[in-house]
């Protein structure tokens, strides 16, 4: 998802008149970004005391982030969107 909408935003930005290899490179710029990202995320997690920290916590923030999504779902219902 994350890199169809960098793709996205990259191919609104670059005049229709541009060569496709730019259009490409957009893409494949988009697909880098992501993996780095994500790749930097798991191993940030894979450290022992970040993992068992989280481990900790973990519960805590499940239980906040879920009343969170519960809240807004309710906000959406109630404002009929």
């Amino acid at each position: 998802k994350a890199v169809a909408y960098y793709s996205s935003l990259f191919v609104v930005m670059i005049p229709q008149d541009s060569p496709l290899w730019l259009f490409a490179a957009a893409v494949g710029t988009a697909i880098f970004v992501s993996a780095s990202w994500w790749v930097t995320v798991a191993l940030f997690f894979a450290a022992g005391p970040v993992r068992r920290s989280y481990e900790r916590v973990r519960r805590t923030i499940d239980a906040i982030m879920g009343g969170a999504l519960v809240l807004l779902g309710v906000r959406m219902a109630v404002s009929g969107r």
